[in-house]
């Protein structure tokens, strides 16, 4: 099946089963079925998310609050340069998208860009020769896609470092705290998120697998409703294994591919303060620093 048909599958898949392993005892397989979100649960797990994203930003906001003590130790010894270029590395994603942004702006990148992401299927669903010419023009189209975002990077942190360089200690440390909140904060509600999700996504379920090759199961659900929900409260969630909340998270992420795709709505907004969501969702993951940024050229 083709990336584009599979995504069309997930978009209108109603769930999935989540193997998690063979019951020891009774030997039959574990299955969870994991629910896709309907708008109202997706609403609740916002709501509790930006909660204890609240909850979290005000707790960091009291002046003797463990963190802010820790990060006031941890500072005191740094000059103002060293300072100004943990500005820089906190705005390492910012600036690399920023680099992609003005890439894109020009008309010729563009075209450049579709070629890349559309001609590499193309070639081999065509047969093309691995020494055909266009095949050498695609990779000279990627070296140089690289090649313009780590030249714009590093201009945009040489300007991001001057105009940092040029605000007092106490600038700096001011914006350095908040965007430590940012961070610490927003961890906070995608945990949150999840947890909710989870909760109204797990289903018990009593698939059986009929098929004939243990590496490639085929689920049969005929004595399943996936109506009843796995955990009976919440915080049952904090008490899974990791192995299986990566799974049935996987499971669930792959379900709303459209949120990610459509703009990525789902997350709070980076302003100081703000627990609303944004109209970009980010990943769970923090910031990088430019040097960790590891930019990709596009391909099919």
């Amino acid at each position: 099946m083709g990336a584009a048909v599979t995504r069309i599958v997930d978009l209108f898949s109603e769930g999935k089963e989540v193997f998690l392993g063979m019951d020891p005892t009774t030997h039959k397989p574990i299955v969870v079925w994991v629910n896709k979100l309907n708008s109202f649960e997706t609403q609740e797990a916002r709501a509790d998310a930006n909660a204890r994203r609240s909850e979290r930003m005000h707790a960091l906001g009291q002046p003797n609050a463990p963190e802010k003590l820790g990060f006031d130790a941890e500072v005191a010894p740094l000059t103002q340069e060293m300072l100004a270029q943990r500005i820089v590395e906190s705005k390492g994603d910012e600036i690399y998208l920023d680099v992609i942004n003005d890439i894109e702006t020009d008309p010729e990148w563009r075209e450049r860009r579709d070629r890349m992401e559309r001609l590499p299927s193309l070639l081999d669903d065509s047969g093309a020769a691995e020494d055909d010419p266009r095949r050498e023009t695609l990779h000279q189209d990627q070296v140089d896609w690289l090649k313009a975002i780590s030249e714009g990077q590093a201009k945009r942190q040489a300007e991001v470092l001057r105009d940092a360089m040029e605000l007092t200690r106490e600038e700096l440390l001011a914006q350095l705290w908040d965007r430590y909140r940012q961070r610490e904060t927003l961890d906070v509600f995608i945990g949150e998120r999840k947890a909710t999700a989870l909760y109204f996504a797990m289903r018990e379920c009593e698939a059986v697998d009929v098929g004939t090759s243990v590496e490639q199961p085929e689920w049969d659900h005929a004595g399943c409703d996936h109506s009843k929900r796995l955990l009976t409260e919440r915080k049952e969630v904090y008490a899974l294994p990791d192995p299986v909340v990566e799974k049935c998270s996987a499971a669930l992420d792959a379900m709303t591919i459209g949120t990610r795709a459509a703009g990525n709505s789902a997350a709070p907004s980076s302003s100081s303060g703000s627990s609303e969501p944004a109209s970009a969702e980010a990943e769970d993951s923090t910031p990088s620093t430019p040097e960790a940024t590891s930019p990709e050229p596009p391909t099919s």
